[in-house]
C-alpha cells in the first residue's frame, strides 16, 4: 500500500517538474538568442536557420516547437504553426520569455513540448501537454505492483492454510476406515492448530473408548459364560448319573439361571444407561437376601 501511494504521489509530481523544466529551457533558449541578436549587429537576420540547428533543436531530432517575435509582437520566425509576420497576442506575449540586451527587451521566445517542424514542413496538429497521463501511468503501474503483491501473499497464504486442511482432511478419512489412533501434526496457524489438536483430542477419546468398548464386551461374555458352563456342567452330571436330580439341584440349577436372567437384565440397563434412558426406583433390599444369593452363586465353585 505504501508502495502504491509512493508511485502515485510521484506521478502527481511529475507535471510540476515538466513545467519547471520548460521555463528553465526558455530562460535559456532567451539568453542565446539575445547573444545572437548582439553578434548579428542588433538583428534578427538569418535567425530561422539558428533555430533550426542544435541546441535549439531536441536532441532526439525534435519534440521542440518555438516561436520568436519581435518587440512588437510579430513572428519572427515558428515551428509551431505561426507564419513570420503575423502578430502574437498579448496574452502569449506574457507567457513567453523576454530577450533582453543590456536591460533592454529586443523580443519574446516561447517554447512548449510537441512534434518538431520547421517553418517550411508541413503544419502539425496542435498537441496541448497531457499531465494527467503521467499521473494514471503511475497508478496503473502502482497497481500492477500492488496487485503483483497481493497475488504472491494469496498464495503463500492459500499454500499455509492448504496443507494443514488437507491433512486434517486425509486423517478424517483415516479415522472414518477405522484406524482410531491417528494424529495429525501442529499447524503453524493458530486457528488451523487449534483445530488440530481438538480432531487428536477427539481421536484418542474415540480410540480409549473402543477399547472400553472391546474390555466390556469381553467381561460380560466371561460373566455369561460362568452360570452358563455350571448350569451345562450340572445337567451333564445329571445325565451321566453324577448327580441325582434332587430338589437340592433342581434348586442350585434354578439359582444359576436366576444369575443369568440378573446378568441380562444388567445388561439392558447398562444400554439404557448409555443412552440416558436409565429410570432409578428406590426400594428396600434385606442385606440377608443378597448375601444368600451370593453364597448360591458360588456354593458350586467353592
Amino acid at each position: 500500500m505504501l508502495v502504491f501511494i509512493g508511485l502515485a504521489v510521484s506521478g502527481i509530481w511529475q507535471p510540476a517538474m515538466m513545467r519547471e523544466t520548460f521555463g528553465e529551457t526558455q530562460r535559456s533558449y532567451a539568453d542565446s538568442l539575445g547573444d545572437y541578436y548582439v553578434a548579428h549587429g542588433n538583428s534578427w537576420s538569418g535567425i530561422d536557420q539558428r533555430l533550426d540547428s542544435p541546441p535549439f533543436v531536441g536532441s532526439n531530432g525534435g519534440f521542440i516547437n518555438y516561436t520568436l517575435a519581435d518587440t512588437n509582437g510579430r513572428v519572427v520566425a515558428s515551428s509551431d504553426q505561426r507564419q513570420v509576420g503575423e502578430q502574437v497576442d498579448i496574452g502569449t506575449v506574457k507567457r513567453g520569455v523576454a530577450v533582453e540586451v543590456k536591460g533592454t527587451r529586443v523580443g519574446t521566445f516561447f517554447v512548449r513540448s510537441g512534434p518538431f517542424t520547421t517553418p517550411n514542413a508541413p503544419a502539425a496538429r496542435p498537441r496541448s501537454p497531457d499531465f494527467f497521463w503521467p499521473i494514471v501511468r503511475s497508478f496503473l503501474i502502482a497497481g500492477l505492483v500492488l496487485s503483483s503483491g497481493l497475488l504472491l501473499l494469496a498464495a503463500v497464504f492459500a499454500q499455509r492454510l492448504s496443507r494443514p486442511l488437507r491433512n486434517i482432511t486425509r486423517a478424517a478419512q483415516q479415522l472414518a476406515d477405522g484406524q482410531l489412533d491417528v494424529q495429525v501434526r501442529r499447524a503453524p496457524i493458530r486457528e488451523l492448530d487449534e483445530l488440530a489438536q481438538a480432531f487428536n483430542a477427539m481421536a484418542r477419546s474415540l480410540e480409549q473408548a473402543d477399547k472400553q468398548r472391546r474390555q466390556l464386551t469381553a467381561d460380560i461374555a466371561h460373566e455369561l459364560r460362568t452360570p452358563l458352563t455350571i448350569i451345562k456342567g450340572r445337567l451333564e452330571g445329571l445325565q451321566d448319573g453324577v448327580y441325582s436330580p434332587t430338589p437340592d439341584e433342581v434348586e442350585r440349577l434354578l439359582g444359576e439361571t436366576a444369575l443369568l436372567e440378573r446378568l441380562i437384565e444388567d445388561l439392558r440397563l447398562l444400554a439404557l444407561a448409555g443412552a440416558g434412558q436409565l429410570p432409578l426406583y428406590r426400594e428396600p433390599l434385606d442385606p440377608r437376601d443378597l448375601l444368600e444369593s451370593a453364597r448360591s452363586a458360588f456354593a458350586g465353585q467353592a
